[in-house]
């Protein structure tokens, strides 16, 4: 079967996204085809057509807060004939406020055998708590909150280290391995991805509540109550004054950690994708 994935971005998330199709999909993946195809994905469901090429599916990552994009989140799910959902929180939303039951979830997948577990040692000597961001904040939206991480970045006690969509994926585990902590104060997320990519390595994490898949996961997971930026530093403070980041270098407390997100594998994720394809068609 033949399967014609749309995606004007191949960049960063998306394009691991279109990689590991290719890796583990029984279906012959095509990108952008002109070529008549069995079954079409829109990734994401923004470049889905006013008259959708069917059958198809529509990634839903995350709902925008302003049109036209916040509506499109919804009539989309309504036009294909499956909309997939990056977290269960937007799943729920649009079969419980939109009466849309079709919606499902299937959370990405993290590279276990990349993302190991980290020592249970602190590889620095810093008095400071090393907090790291890991993506890109855009100007275009306020949604990555950019000036709370410029605040953080600012603070005292607070060494900031951001990948910056700068550091090779090579690289990456051993940002999170350094880390004392990692802060995602966005307000709008489908993940985000450093969720999991941290508990597969013992770094904890500090995020709102309610945001993407945050409320998914437990131990190591520190969330404070949505949009409270004082509740946020002050929460880094605690964890600077108390070193309680060391707690998280346990070795039960990492296998805690990283046990959330065992079956969470990229070849999981492309087969839950092939069954809709293989229903669907």
């Amino acid at each position: 079967m033949r399967v014609n994935i749309v995606c004007e971005n191949d960049g960063w998330i998306y394009g691991k996204f279109v990689e590991m199709f290719r890796k583990y999909s029984k279906h012959d993946i095509l990108i952008n085809s002109k070529e008549p195809c069995n079954a079409t994905h829109y990734l994401p469901y923004y470049l889905t057509l006013k008259k959708p090429v069917h059958p198809c599916t529509a990634w839903h990552s995350h709902q925008e807060s302003k049109n036209p994009l916040r509506d499109k989140f919804v009539s989309v799910a309504r036009a294909v004939d499956v909309p997939i959902s990056h977290s269960k929180k937007y799943a729920d939303m649009l079969k419980k406020e939109y009466g849309i039951e079709k919606a499902i979830q299937i959370i990405p997948g993290v590279d276990l055998d990349i993302f190991k577990q980290r020592s249970t040692r602190r590889p620095s000597n810093s008095l400071k708590l090393i907090v790291g961001y890991v993506g890109r904040s855009y100007s275009s939206s306020t949604r990555k909150n950019s000036t709370m991480l410029k605040k953080i970045s600012q603070l005292p006690f607070v060494e900031f280290r951001s990948t910056g969509g700068k550091i090779k994926d090579v690289d990456i585990p051993k940002f999170y391995a350094d880390l004392d902590i990692v802060i995602s104060p966005a307000s709008v997320e489908g993940g985000p991805m450093a969720i999991q990519e941290s508990l597969a390595t013992g770094t904890s994490v500090l995020c709102y509540e309610g945001v993407g898949v945050v409320d998914e996961f437990g131990t190591g997971v520190i969330k404070v109550p949505f949009g409270d930026s004082d509740e946020f530093i002050s929460r880094l403070e605690i964890i600077h004054k108390t070193k309680s980041y060391l707690h998280y270098r346990k070795p039960e407390v990492m296998n805690q950690m990283r046990n959330q997100v065992l079956n969470q594998s990229w070849n999981m994720f492309v087969r839950k994708h092939d069954r809709i394809f293989d229903e669907i068609t």
